[in-house]
């Protein structure tokens, strides 16, 4: 996979987050998959982003708009302007990234209204419970 980012600069043979799926388990992470079954809910998610938009509200406040990406498929989160301007332009990369938020249904689509963000690598006890050797 590393040789098919570097070369063809795209993944063909999996999505990388499929080699990170049993520890983005470990860290309470759910498929965006299951996104929608959890409507209302507090919801940790891990995945790539995707696509990324700023947007300067009326009040001249920045906040994000992000496509997350992983092995099962896309979903939308919001960045409010209250949780960028508390977490400082969370989300400058592409990932992997850990998402904290509450699920929400509009209009039949689901998003995510982001609370928390962090680079996926920083993610408590990485790797924990793995068998050593």
């Amino acid at each position: 996979m590393r040789n098919e980012l570097t070369y063809l600069h795209m993944h063909l043979s999996d999505h990388p987050l499929q080699l990170l799926r049993g520890e983005a388990e470990r860290a309470g992470c759910i498929p965006t998959c299951a996104v929608t079954a959890h409507a209302g809910r507090e919801v940790r998610l891990a995945g790539l982003v995707a696509a990324s938009r700023r947007h300067r509200g009326a009040h001249g406040r920045v906040m994000q708009f992000v496509t997350l990406d992983n092995e099962s498929g896309l979903v939308e989160a919001l960045v409010s302007s209250a949780v960028y301007a508390a977490l400082g332009d969370p989300i400058r990369n592409p990932g992997p990234v850990m998402l904290t938020g509450r699920v929400v249904i509009d209009r039949g689509h689901p998003h995510v209204d982001v609370a928390q963000v962090q680079p996926f690598y920083r993610r408590a006890r990485p790797f924990a419970g793995l068998p050593r050797g």
